[in-house]
Protein backbone atom coordinates (compact mmCIF):
# COMPACT_ATOMS: atom_id res chain seq x y z
CA UNK A 1 0.00 0.00 0.00
CA UNK A 2 1.32 3.42 -0.96
CA UNK A 3 1.80 6.15 1.60
CA UNK A 4 -0.03 9.46 1.41
CA UNK A 5 3.18 11.23 0.35
CA UNK A 6 3.73 8.79 -2.53
CA UNK A 7 0.13 9.21 -3.69
CA UNK A 8 0.45 13.00 -3.43
CA UNK A 9 3.71 12.93 -5.43
CA UNK A 10 2.03 10.82 -8.12
CA UNK A 11 -0.92 13.21 -8.36
CA UNK A 12 1.50 16.16 -8.50
CA UNK A 13 3.45 14.41 -11.27
CA UNK A 14 0.28 13.90 -13.30
CA UNK A 15 -0.68 17.56 -12.78
CA UNK A 16 2.71 18.81 -13.97
CA UNK A 17 2.45 16.50 -16.98
CA UNK A 18 -0.84 18.11 -18.02
CA UNK A 19 1.05 21.41 -18.28
CA UNK A 20 4.29 20.15 -19.83
CA UNK A 21 2.75 18.03 -22.56
CA UNK A 22 1.71 21.18 -24.48
CA UNK A 23 5.39 22.11 -24.76
CA UNK A 24 6.47 18.61 -25.83
CA UNK A 25 3.69 18.43 -28.43
CA UNK A 26 3.90 21.93 -29.96
CA UNK A 27 7.69 22.16 -29.95
CA UNK A 28 7.90 18.84 -31.81
CA UNK A 29 5.72 20.44 -34.51
CA UNK A 30 8.11 23.42 -34.34
CA UNK A 31 11.22 21.24 -34.86
CA UNK A 32 9.63 19.51 -37.86
CA UNK A 33 8.65 22.88 -39.32
CA UNK A 34 12.20 24.14 -38.82
CA UNK A 35 13.66 21.07 -40.58
CA UNK A 36 11.39 21.65 -43.58
CA UNK A 37 12.03 25.43 -43.73
CA UNK A 38 8.52 26.42 -42.67
CA UNK A 39 9.74 29.27 -40.40
CA UNK A 40 7.61 28.06 -37.47
CA UNK A 41 6.42 30.23 -34.62
CA UNK A 42 4.89 28.77 -31.46
CA UNK A 43 1.69 30.56 -30.44
CA UNK A 44 0.81 30.96 -26.76
CA UNK A 45 -2.32 31.44 -24.70
CA UNK A 46 -2.60 31.85 -20.97
CA UNK A 47 -4.75 30.24 -18.34
CA UNK A 48 -4.95 32.35 -15.18
CA UNK A 49 -1.75 34.14 -16.30
CA UNK A 50 0.07 30.83 -16.86
CA UNK A 51 1.30 30.73 -20.48
CA UNK A 52 1.16 27.56 -22.53
CA UNK A 53 1.71 26.83 -26.23
CA UNK A 54 -1.40 25.90 -28.19
CA UNK A 55 -0.36 25.91 -31.85
CA UNK A 56 2.44 26.42 -34.33
CA UNK A 57 2.15 28.90 -37.17
CA UNK A 58 4.27 28.15 -40.23
CA UNK A 59 5.12 31.54 -41.72
CA UNK A 60 6.62 29.89 -44.84
CA UNK A 61 4.01 27.15 -45.20
CA UNK A 62 3.96 27.49 -49.00
CA UNK A 63 7.69 26.71 -49.07
CA UNK A 64 7.25 23.42 -47.22
CA UNK A 65 6.89 20.30 -49.36
CA UNK A 66 3.80 18.15 -48.82
CA UNK A 67 5.95 15.55 -47.10
CA UNK A 68 7.20 18.24 -44.70
CA UNK A 69 3.65 19.31 -43.86
CA UNK A 70 2.69 15.67 -43.28
CA UNK A 71 5.70 15.04 -41.04
CA UNK A 72 5.08 18.25 -39.10
CA UNK A 73 1.48 17.14 -38.54
CA UNK A 74 2.25 13.65 -37.30
CA UNK A 75 5.68 14.12 -35.69
CA UNK A 76 4.59 14.59 -32.04
CA UNK A 77 2.42 11.51 -32.23
CA UNK A 78 5.15 9.30 -33.65
CA UNK A 79 7.93 10.64 -31.42
CA UNK A 80 6.14 10.80 -28.08
CA UNK A 81 3.99 7.70 -28.53
CA UNK A 82 7.16 5.73 -29.27
CA UNK A 83 8.84 7.13 -26.16
CA UNK A 84 5.79 6.39 -23.99
CA UNK A 85 5.41 2.85 -25.33
CA UNK A 86 9.10 2.12 -24.74
CA UNK A 87 8.59 2.95 -21.05
CA UNK A 88 5.22 1.26 -20.73
CA UNK A 89 6.27 -2.01 -22.38
CA UNK A 90 8.70 -2.58 -19.55
CA UNK A 91 5.76 -2.58 -17.13
CA UNK A 92 3.87 -5.12 -19.22
CA UNK A 93 6.44 -7.86 -18.78
CA UNK A 94 3.98 -9.89 -16.74
CA UNK A 95 0.56 -9.92 -18.36
CA UNK A 96 -2.30 -11.21 -16.28
CA UNK A 97 -5.86 -11.43 -17.53
CA UNK A 98 -7.35 -10.59 -14.13
CA UNK A 99 -8.42 -6.93 -14.36
CA UNK A 100 -7.82 -6.31 -10.66
CA UNK A 101 -4.27 -7.63 -10.96
CA UNK A 102 -3.67 -5.37 -13.98
CA UNK A 103 -4.98 -2.30 -12.10
CA UNK A 104 -2.92 -3.21 -9.05
CA UNK A 105 0.19 -3.66 -11.22
CA UNK A 106 -0.31 -0.25 -12.86
CA UNK A 107 -0.80 1.42 -9.48
CA UNK A 108 2.29 -0.25 -8.01
CA UNK A 109 4.29 0.74 -11.08
CA UNK A 110 3.20 4.37 -10.76
CA UNK A 111 3.95 4.52 -7.05
CA UNK A 112 7.38 2.91 -7.40
CA UNK A 113 8.58 5.06 -10.32
CA UNK A 114 10.76 8.03 -9.35
CA UNK A 115 9.01 11.42 -9.63
CA UNK A 116 11.04 12.86 -12.59
CA UNK A 117 10.71 9.67 -14.61
CA UNK A 118 6.99 9.35 -13.87
CA UNK A 119 6.46 12.96 -14.95
CA UNK A 120 8.37 12.33 -18.19
CA UNK A 121 6.37 9.16 -18.91
CA UNK A 122 3.00 10.90 -18.35
CA UNK A 123 4.07 13.96 -20.33
CA UNK A 124 5.27 11.94 -23.32
CA UNK A 125 2.12 9.81 -23.23
CA UNK A 126 -0.11 12.90 -23.29
CA UNK A 127 2.00 14.61 -25.98
CA UNK A 128 1.73 11.55 -28.21
CA UNK A 129 -1.93 10.85 -27.56
CA UNK A 130 -3.28 14.39 -27.98
CA UNK A 131 -4.39 14.47 -31.60
CA UNK A 132 -6.09 17.57 -32.90
CA UNK A 133 -8.11 17.66 -36.13
CA UNK A 134 -5.61 20.16 -37.59
CA UNK A 135 -2.82 17.60 -36.99
CA UNK A 136 -4.85 15.07 -38.93
CA UNK A 137 -5.59 17.49 -41.79
CA UNK A 138 -1.87 18.35 -42.06
CA UNK A 139 -0.99 14.66 -42.09
CA UNK A 140 -3.62 13.41 -44.53
CA UNK A 141 -4.34 16.48 -46.66
CA UNK A 142 -1.49 19.00 -46.78
CA UNK A 143 -3.28 20.97 -49.53
CA UNK A 144 -6.32 21.52 -47.32
CA UNK A 145 -4.05 22.37 -44.40
CA UNK A 146 -2.43 25.11 -46.50
CA UNK A 147 -5.84 26.30 -47.70
CA UNK A 148 -7.43 26.71 -44.27
CA UNK A 149 -4.45 27.63 -42.09
CA UNK A 150 -4.65 31.17 -40.75
CA UNK A 151 -8.43 31.25 -40.59
CA UNK A 152 -8.49 30.59 -36.83
CA UNK A 153 -10.63 27.48 -37.23
CA UNK A 154 -11.92 25.71 -34.15
CA UNK A 155 -11.36 22.00 -33.57
CA UNK A 156 -14.88 21.32 -34.85
CA UNK A 157 -14.23 23.29 -38.04
CA UNK A 158 -10.92 21.46 -38.62
CA UNK A 159 -12.81 18.20 -38.18
CA UNK A 160 -15.25 19.31 -40.88
CA UNK A 161 -12.26 20.11 -43.15
CA UNK A 162 -10.89 16.63 -42.47
CA UNK A 163 -14.23 15.07 -43.39
CA UNK A 164 -14.59 17.24 -46.51
CA UNK A 165 -17.66 19.05 -45.17
CA UNK A 166 -16.19 22.57 -44.88
CA UNK A 167 -17.06 25.23 -47.48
Amino acid sequence: MASISVIAATIFSISISWYLFWFFHEYTHWVAGKLFLGDPKVLYRSWHKIPYPYAVKYRELEQMPNLGVRIAGISPHVVWTTVAISYLVDGLSVIDMDILQIINGIAEGMYSTPFPELTFIFTSTLAGASVSPSDLVATFSPQNYRRYTGQELSHCEWLRVLLGQFD
